[in-house]
């Protein structure tokens, strides 16, 4: 699974060649491509039968990082979020550590840390995360830590091709959406 969230900006050129990126109207949204494993057929069926009731109307998924477990920390919330929507403050987190790259999850807003404060002597805690927060997050809102997850759709179905032992590897995309 290849999990980014692409900023979304406009990009234009002037005479001179040089490049001028602005920011567009919407929220950078999460997206993976996702690719399945060989399996016996009848694994592919089970997966080919989920796929595409996944896809239907209306259907979302929860999404994370497979490869992501984080803290098992319970009573930590969003306390503020400062006005550039990028720099968060929590609490609860006394004796805890948050690195560079760790998810967060607050109400399935999905974000990444790209920069770790400290937590002074009250448990609060800043952090930096990409993409920026939406305008509609919860503050005083429970953060998860161990295993985040946003909401997503899917599309993009590439299904496995079926050979004589084995089905080859299937794939898809997925797009974050917002409950």
């Amino acid at each position: 699974m290849d999990l980014f969230a692409p900023a979304l900006t406009v990009s234009s050129r002037t005479a001179g060649g040089q490049i001028t990126r602005a920011r567009s109207f919407g929220d950078d949204l999460w997206t993976a491509t996702v690719t399945l494993a060989p399996g016996t057929h009848q694994s592919i069926r089970v997966r080919r039968g989920l796929l595409m009731l996944a896809q239907q109307p209306g259907v979302r998924i929860v999404a994370d990082d497979p490869s992501y477990t984080g803290q098992s920390r319970p009573g930590v919330t969003l306390q503020a979020v400062a006005p550039d929507n990028r720099t968060l403050t929590l609490a609860g987190m006394a004796d805890a550590a948050l690195s560079e790259g760790d998810y967060i999850e607050v109400n399935r807003h999905f974000h990444q840390i790209t920069k770790a404060g400290t937590p002074n002597g009250s448990g609060q805690m800043e952090i930096e995360v990409m993409p920026h927060a939406r305008f509609s997050i919860p503050v005083g809102g429970t953060v998860g830590l161990f295993d985040p997850g946003f909401l997503a759709v899917i599309d993009g179905i590439r299904p496995a091709m079926f050979e004589a032992v084995v089905a080859g590897e299937a794939s898809f995309t997925i797009t974050q959406v917002y409950p």
